[in-house]
């Protein structure tokens, strides 16, 4: 995914949740306490759907 399309995707979710997953710096990003949250409910999520399969 290029750097565009991937700022957009987060974007998008930052704006679909309401608060912020990456703190924006001037060397980089940092994930937030509500990306590091969304990120383990994703995982568990995955994990779920492939032991139903």
């Amino acid at each position: 995914m290029s750097q565009p399309a991937l700022s957009h995707q987060i974007a998008a979710l930052e704006k679909e949740l309401g608060t912020p997953v990456v703190e924006r710096l001037s060397r980089g990003i940092r994930v937030t306490a509500a990306g590091r949250a969304v990120a383990e409910e994703a995982r568990v999520a995955l994990a779920g759907a492939s032991r139903r399969r």
